[in-house]
């Protein structure tokens, strides 16, 4: 095992910044999402991007089209885009951007982090609310202040660790069900996270410290399917549902279109999108959805030269057919 030093998060906040503009901007994203759960805003959230970013270039355009059709939509949904910088891997390949950011197995890091904060501070700049998965507990103190909605996800959602991350985090964490389809253990992880913890973590100088949270009562269920079946259905979200009364959870759901909804496949999305709205009209424990989605359909095969806007990890829906179903939503929704 070898080991490199490395800037502290401390350190990496005073180079790259957030401007009290940037702040307040994030802390009003932070208050909305807070009154859409607890139903004091009425819009639906609707949590849409790349499965993963991997090119700066590409997430600012990307950024620029998504800021432009939210406007159309802010009256009856709100927007916030998919940021994930740290992919969850079952087997051996790319981690994510900010682990490999030059896509070629050379792991800098420094530089991952370094480029990952200023896409973030720059999307921000942008009025972009922004959502990540918490992956790396320890890199977290790189990036939670620029994030407004964060995830736990399905390879995690079991985890001690990402349990009391979450307690720790004051804002939106959706926690994903497991693989295998299991909602014990993700509505488990949102019961004991809505809970003060205490443990052993760094802070953002690098330094050991004993951690005591708060609890985080923003903490709720993600729906993504099972590897056998998907669960965006009337009758998996009734089952849920009583899961959750009879674990005494107060607190909507939310669905992701992808993954095992789809199933895996780009256009799978749509019929898990459709179902959500109707859900959404009739159902007032669904809070609102995932959607990914690039510039471009489809993905590809993670060898350079890479195409543009094309996803190197799941497929997606190009933005022009996320805008025409997020548009067919905002217009059936406008009547509720």
């Amino acid at each position: 095992m070898q080991q490199k030093s490395l800037f502290s998060a401390s350190d990496l906040k005073k180079e790259l910044f957030l401007s009290p503009k940037a702040q307040d901007f994030i802390q009003k994203s932070r208050n909305i999402l807070k009154n859409i759960f607890l139903k004091k805003d009425k819009r639906p959230l609707f949590i849409i991007g790349p499965c993963s970013i991997h090119d700066y270039d590409e997430a600012i355009k990307y950024g620029k089209l998504f800021q432009k059709l939210s406007k159309k939509v802010e009256r009856n949904i709100f927007l916030v885009m998919r940021s994930f910088v740290m992919k969850p891997r079952t087997t051996k390949s790319w981690e994510g951007y900010l682990y490999d950011p030059n896509l070629d197995g050379s792991y800098d890091i420094k530089k991952g982090i370094k480029n990952t904060r200023k896409l973030l501070l720059d999307l921000t700049n942008l009025q972009i609310p922004l959502a990540t998965e918490f992956l790396d507990p320890f890199a977290t103190h790189y990036i939670q202040d620029l994030i407004s909605y964060g995830i736990i996800g399905a390879r995690t959602s079991a985890s001690q660790t990402h349990r009391q991350l979450a307690s720790g985090l004051q804002f939106l964490i959706g926690i994903k069900n497991s693989i295998d389809g299991n909602v014990d253990i993700a509505l488990d992880s949102v019961s004991y996270s809505k809970n003060p913890c205490n443990f052993i973590s760094l802070n953002e100088h690098g330094k050991a410290c004993i951690t005591k949270t708060l609890g985080n009562e923003f903490t709720h269920i993600v729906l993504r399917g099972s590897s056998s079946k998907p669960n965006f259905d009337e009758k998996s979200i009734l089952a849920v549902i009583k899961t959750m009364r009879d674990k005494k959870i107060n607190s909507p759901i939310m669905i992701d279109c992808s993954h095992a909804n789809s199933p895996q496949k780009p256009f799978g999305q749509i019929q898990a999108f459709k179902a959500v709205i109707k859900h959404l009209l009739n159902k007032p424990n669904i809070m609102g959805l995932l959607l990914e989605s690039n510039l471009y359909t489809g993905s590809q095969p993670f060898k350079s030269p890479f195409k543009e806007g094309v996803s190197i990890t799941d497929p997606c829906i190009d933005f022009k057919t996320t805008e025409e179903l997020i548009l067919s939503a905002n217009q059936s929704l406008s009547s509720r």
